[in-house]
């Protein structure tokens, strides 16, 4: 009878896990771009808490900055695009954990690096190549 019991709950208590996890965050891009500037290799990083019997902590709590670094630097990149951010937790018989996990895009470093036009500076009162002062208003 002892082993029946034995055989009937050694299931039971096995199934007994769970899955949570929560709708995804979306960020177009972690710095400002240039138009028109897109990533194109694939970043993955996450960060996560583990818990002995679900309530004892062994790591320290999830951090999304940790694991959007740890995205960044798995792609070798600065910059991500097309980012979500998941938040799921699961809970086992002898541990659970809680994690934080961000995919996105890295853009190449050599697409944000382009050095950009000198934009022209409209504050002074100096004539400009055809001898008008940009800062006089005429009416």
């Amino acid at each position: 009878m002892r082993l029946l019991t034995i055989l009937i709950l050694l299931p039971l208590l096995l199934t007994i896990t769970a899955c949570a996890s929560k709708p995804s965050s979306m960020i177009a891009s972690t710095s400002p771009l240039p138009a028109g500037v897109r990533g194109s290799i694939p970043a993955r990083g996450s960060d996560c808490q583990f818990h002995l019997l679900g309530l004892i902590p062994v790591t320290s709590s999830p951090d999304t900055q940790n694991a959007l670094t740890k995205a960044k630097r798995s792609a070798d990149v600065d910059v991500l695009t097309d980012v979500t951010v998941d938040h799921n937790a699961g809970y086992y018989l002898l541990f659970s954990n809680n994690c934080v996990r961000v995919r996105g895009e890295g853009v190449p470093r050599h697409l944000i690096n382009t050095p950009s036009k000198p934009s022209r500076s409209y504050d002074t009162d100096e004539p400009d190549d055809d001898g008008i002062v940009e800062n006089d208003v005429y009416y």
